[in-house]
């Protein structure tokens, strides 16, 4: 009788310690983008990074989200806690619109990888853009280039039709005609490139081209071991790039339609450092005043939104 009352014990241990394990293991969510030149996504993923990071204890959701609002979205609802890499208008928006969230560092920046595309031999700069019709998504960093090529020719908005529309449509339509210029970036503006456009110019000098790291509000104050466990394994994702760049962007095709030639043109134009600089914070201020003047966005305070 002893001996089952000592089984019965033991069992009924075991039971409490596992139920008790579980209910104290937090669950954190973390959105994913493969399909972009998101190479410290990719790094993360192959060596499990997060998972070393954040420990046993903690329960690890990934959720492919690659729309900014679609992570804003997630993020609201409890989906997730982190968004690893949302372009820095989706950010500003979605704080706009009373979304809790921090900027816990920078995830990319690619300015050069901005461009004004175009193939009419009439168009030699930006200037010639003059009562030209482009091709674009209002409202976003491709727009505020523009917007701001323009200001540095000595023109402005009034001087030309934005039609709006998403970069790879815009695209498109440069090359069925119906645009004179496109606004594109990334794998959109390269493959444009590679099939006979023309850069009038990139975003060098003239926008941030920022992806951002964003942290729930309540993480952000409440979980700071959350915070400091994330930032190890971004910052070991980072360090792996910087010793192995061919070893890591190669990754990106291992699971994806990304082409090498693609992966090699983009090498350059990428920067992955996740310390926040005093220009990145001079560039969304830019961004800040320009989604403002478009009624898209107000009341927002960058320094209130960086996690210090």
């Amino acid at each position: 009788m002893k001996v089952k009352e000592n089984i019965f014990l033991t069992i009924a241990m075991i039971v409490i310690g596992f139920t008790t394990s579980v209910e104290a293991s937090e669950k954190v969510g973390i959105s994913v983008i493969k399909a972009l030149m998101n190479v410290p996504t990719a790094v993360e993923q192959e060596l499990k990074l997060f998972q070393k990071h954040f420990g046993e204890d903690v329960y690890l959701s990934f959720s492919e989200l690659s729309a900014g609002f679609r992570q804003a979205q997630a993020m609201a609802a409890g989906q997730i806690r982190f968004a690893n890499c949302m372009g820095s208008t989706s950010l500003l928006v979605a704080a706009s619109g009373g979304l809790d969230v921090k900027i816990l560092s920078v995830y990319s920046r690619s300015p050069r990888a901005f461009m004004i595309l175009t193939r009419s031999e009439k168009i030699a700069s930006v200037s010639d853009l003059r009562g030209k019709r482009i091709g674009g998504p209002r409202g976003t960093v491709l727009h505020l280039l523009l917007a701001s090529a323009l200001k540095r020719d000595g023109l402005s908005m009034e001087d030309v039709e934005l039609i709006d529309m998403p970069n790879d449509k815009a695209a498109s339509a440069l090359f069925s005609g119906h645009v004179d210029a496109a606004l594109a970036t990334g794998p959109v503006a390269i493959g444009a490139l590679n099939r006979g456009a023309r850069s009038l110019t990139d975003g060098k000098g003239l926008i941030g081209g920022l992806a951002l790291v964003a942290v729930d509000g309540k993480t952000a104050r409440e979980k700071p071991d959350l915070i400091d466990s994330f930032r190890k394994a971004h910052s070991e994702a980072v360090e792996t790039i910087d010793r192995d760049p061919r070893w890591a962007w190669g990754l990106l095709s291992k699971d994806s339609a990304i082409s090498n030639e693609l992966i090699e043109a983009s090498v350059e134009l990428y920067d992955f450092s996740p310390n926040i600089t005093s220009e990145d914070l001079e560039k969304l201020e830019e961004e800040i005043d320009f989604l403002q003047g478009l009624s898209i966005v107000k009341g927002v305070s960058l320094d209130s939104l960086i996690l210090r």
